[in-house]
């Protein structure tokens, strides 16, 4: 058995030292190298009559590095195990030249020392501000629009054969991703004069069949753009969360038409919500604010979770091992020490959080996740095809692949623990419009970026 010894060298770190002496690395090399002599052919010996000492030159040392990695192993998490310690991260080995120089010719005592971060001990100490969470104003102007804009959407339209572009004209466009990429995103739409930006508009109007425009952000060509909106209904891509703020593309106009709106009658609501649910104006608006509510409520949940994760972070300064961290990050050109300190000092808040309030994750919380990702991948519809049978093997799936099974988990755990947090600030409601909204989140895109994230 290797011999364990344990040192504090800090309030939060100490050495792991692991040793292992030569008669025990002896007898186990010896005792494998029998083991394996039996089924061994090799050239110029019967099989299982080549000699010990030969097997030794030819693969001792590596079945040497397996013994020494299986026994160390055991040996160093055998001991953090049965002394119940928590260390933040993997033991650290301790580069030492005189253990990379044994070999199976040449067996002597091998010390291995291992730097461990240990779990510090803290109090949690919520934020006391208060927090503002962005709530949709689904205001019934708002709403108006979006029933103008299906109204001309569903109606008929009559082709200019020869003409402009003007105001109130429908287009039928093929928007195209452009510059130097090898499989550019192309879709054919319809878009609506009447729902362009001005300066979308303005480059629009006047044009012919045929000729183009270029945008170097789509989200800047109709008026309440979302990213979703983009996504789903300009470039129909099949995940809509897809990020194509960065790139340009081409609005080549293949034909012009005239709107004859439609009437908000029984037709349009049948074809609005085929199940029978949507038949009168009121539930048609109804419907109208929970969509695009969902979307926008769940961004500001997003914008206050940030919040309050920094919030926390900042508030929790327990001693942390630095110098270790730095060490394990010096090679890393895209970490930074203090995204890395901020990263660890969340992971432990967020353990602490889930301790205390006894959080535990079930197999409907994970079914339940993993539906929601599918659905907002469809666009926010859910399918007849998407019963329950077509679920559990869908999950069933998705829990076989331990990428997918960890991540899903995760997120099922971070939303279990900001719940909990959000009933413990205070939170007041800021009801925005959807141009406020929208302007909102890319202020907040652009002062964070995604790599400040905790």
């Amino acid at each position: 058995m290797p011999q364990v010894s344990f040192e504090k060298t800090g309030n939060v770190t100490a050495r792991i030292a692991v040793t292992l002496t030569q008669q025990e690395l002896e007898t186990q090399l010896s005792a494998e190298l029998n083991k394996r002599r039996g089924k061994v052919a090799m050239k110029g010996f019967r099989k299982g009559k080549t000699p010990v000492s030969t097997l030794r030159k030819m693969v001792g040392n590596q079945i040497l590095a397996e013994i020494i990695d299986k026994e160390v192993r055991n040996a160093l998490f055998g001991y953090i195990d049965e002394h119940q310690l928590r260390p933040i991260f993997s033991p650290q080995p301790i580069d030492d030249e005189e253990s990379a120089a044994i070999s199976a010719m040449s067996l002597r005592d091998l010390n291995l020392n291992y730097d461990v971060a240990l779990e510090p001990e803290f109090e949690l100490e919520l934020p006391t501000e208060t927090f503002q969470r962005y709530v949709f104003d689904a205001n019934p102007t708002f709403v108006d629009e979006q029933i103008e804009k299906m109204l001309k959407q569903a109606g008929e339209a009559v082709k200019i054969e020869d003409g402009t572009v003007e105001e109130n004209d429908i287009l039928e466009v093929t928007i195209r991703e452009t510059g130097p990429v090898e499989e550019p995103i192309v879709n054919s739409t319809k878009i609506y004069v009447d729902s362009l930006t001005e300066d979308s508009k303005a480059q629009l109007l006047g044009k012919k069949v045929g000729e183009s425009i270029v945008l170097n952000d789509l989200g800047t060509l109709e008026k309440n753009s979302t990213p979703e909106a983009v996504n789903r209904y300009l470039l129909a891509l099949a995940v809509i969360d897809t990020d194509v703020k960065d790139k340009s593309f081409e609005i080549k106009i293949d034909e012009i038409s005239r709107l004859v709106p439609a009437q908000l009658n029984e037709d349009f609501f049948n074809s609005f919500d085929p199940s029978g649910e949507v038949q009168t104006e009121e539930q048609l608006r109804e419907r109208i604010i929970e969509q695009h509510s969902e979307g926008f409520n769940e961004q500001g949940y997003h914008l206050l979770d940030f919040d309050l994760r920094k919030a926390i972070v900042e508030r929790n300064n327990f001693e942390l091992p630095l110098e270790m961290m730095e060490e394990m990050i010096k090679d890393d050109k895209d970490t930074s020490l203090d995204l890395f300190e901020r990263s660890v000092r969340w992971s432990l808040i967020r353990t602490k959080i889930i301790e205390q309030n006894d959080l535990k994750i079930a197999y409907e919380d994970i079914k339940e996740e993993a539906t929601g990702n599918l659905v907002r991948m469809l666009g926010g519809r859910r399918p007849d095809f998407l019963n329950d049978d077509f679920l559990e093997s869908y999950v069933g799936n998705m829990l076989k692949d331990e990428k997918q099974r960890e991540q899903l988990t995760l997120s099922v755990m971070d939303k279990k623990v900001m719940a909990i947090l959000r009933e413990k600030i205070t939170v007041v409601e800021t009801p925005l419009s959807a141009e406020a909204f929208n302007q909102a989140i890319d202020d907040f895109n652009t002062e964070h970026g995604a790599a400040e994230e905790e």
